[in-house]
């Protein structure tokens, strides 16, 4: 009897074994213990990133907004004097406080350094190229020949004035107006007139209509299909 006490006994002393074939796990590490760091001095800076560019506002949740340049949501201001075509292309998206025809007529005696007529609206200045002999039905342009266009604003004749700044390559035409109190540049193309882009993907006929003065479905609306005529700066 004594002999089944000493073995049971052995057996108990072993413990539980892994099954054969079988990897005993290895025991858990011990938990490591991590010392809370110090806390910081009280006028100590907190950590800002190297640089933040000043044109990129931050709001209250410190977030960094970015903004691209948005010169036609500035208030309007005088546009400064233009002496060049580059001059005239840097105003475009600049807001601007004039009525259109006096900024055509500004910009165009500007760039042909001739002295633009005195007239009180399109209508007047139509008649007076008449008279002239100013007015031309297809566009031999040189920069500050005046364009006119029919139905561009309302339905109206002579509705926009713009200012010829030169033909490319391909015959279009790039003019320079002011539409909603902003300066903007189109081009057309009397030739093609309903053509928006050519096989490139460059611009030939600009849509004049903006803001909420669209055309009716069916109607022109491109720049080359609005055109009128020219009222032409070279000397007679």
């Amino acid at each position: 009897m004594w002999r089944w006490l000493v073995i049971a006994t052995a057996l108990g002393a072993c413990g539980p074994r892994a099954p054969v074939g079988l990897r005993a796990p290895a025991p858990a590490p011990a938990a490591e213990v991590v010392a809370a760091p110090a806390a910081a001095p009280a006028d100590a800076p907190l950590a800002t990133p190297a640089v933040v560019a000043s044109a990129y506002p931050s709001v209250p949740s410190g977030i960094v907004l970015s903004r691209l340049p948005t010169p036609h949501r500035d208030a309007a201001r005088p546009t400064p004097p233009i002496d060049s075509v580059d001059d005239a292309r840097r105003l475009v998206g600049r807001r601007d406080p004039r009525p259109p025809l006096v900024a055509a007529l500004a910009w165009s005696a500007a760039l042909a350094h001739r002295p633009a007529p005195d007239v009180a609206d399109a209508t007047a200045l139509v008649a007076w190229a008449q008279a002239a002999g100013a007015w031309r039905a297809v566009p031999a342009i040189a920069p500050g020949d005046l364009i006119v266009f029919d139905r561009a604003v309302g339905g109206a004749r002579a509705s926009l004035i713009a200012v010829a700044l030169g033909r490319d390559d391909r015959g279009v035409v790039e003019v320079l107006y002011l539409g909603a109190g902003v300066v903007r540049r189109g081009w057309f193309d009397v030739t093609r007139p309903a053509l928006r882009r050519d096989r490139a993907g460059r611009v030939v006929n600009t849509p004049l209509r903006h803001n909420r003065d669209q055309p009716p479905r069916g109607t022109h609306f491109l720049a080359g299909e609005l055109f009128a005529g020219v009222i032409t700066t070279a000397p007679r």
